[in-house]
């Protein structure tokens, strides 16, 4: 206190500001510049906050819109293990996507998926781990509501269609399916929003 005193009669009363920015270090505020950063960064990327709701994406995407459902995180649990998936609003006309299967305790497959608006048509592309070489595969939307979403891509060996169905605001019915040794396949996965 008596420094304070002493330092700003010295210095004819500068205001104590002054005096901070005197005597913080560079080495000082680089780290409070970067939390600064670092926290709106995680504020204004929450997805609670802008991407919840449809008003996050402009009229003029509003195939992607439709989607907008999907945002948050879903889980299905079954006999053979966990799948749980989780969406995200990207920017007016993409929604990124990452799907794990879990049995036991260990990840059997993460996928991660981006659903992107080109034109007025819907493209889902999934990048599986150990599938395919690494390299992702394109799907085109052949329906879609405000409730349902379905992708096809026929060259694919499996799954050809994946599907996605809003059965209430916490619930959803998702899909994959197609032909595996010449016989059709289904593959459903009953998730509840967390």
């Amino acid at each position: 206190m008596l420094f304070n005193y002493l330092y700003f009669h010295k210095q004819k009363l500068k205001p104590y500001w002054i005096y901070i920015l005197k005597t913080l270090s560079l080495t000082m505020i680089k780290p409070l510049a970067l939390s600064i950063f670092f926290i709106l960064a995680l504020v204004s990327c929450n997805p609670g906050t802008a991407g919840n709701n449809k008003e996050a994406f402009p009229k003029s995407f509003k195939e992607i819109k439709k989607a907008a459902w999907l945002i948050g995180q879903w889980k299905s649990i079954s006999s053979d293990g966990i799948a749980i998936e989780y969406w995200n609003h990207l920017n007016d006309s993409a929604m990124a996507g990452t799907s794990y299967f879990l049995k036991g305790k260990d990840t059997v497959s993460k996928e991660t998926i981006l659903l992107v608006q080109k034109g007025e048509k819907l493209i889902y592309i999934p990048t599986v781990s150990n599938q395919n070489e690494g390299e992702p595969i394109l799907f085109s939307c052949v329906f879609s509501t405000d409730k349902e979403l379905v992708f096809e891509n026929k060259a694919h060996d499996f799954p050809q269609l994946i599907s996605y169905k809003q059965i209430r605001e916490d619930s959803a019915v998702a899909e994959i399916s197609g032909p595996i040794n010449g016989k059709s396949k289904a593959i459903t996965f009953n998730m509840k929003k967390q």
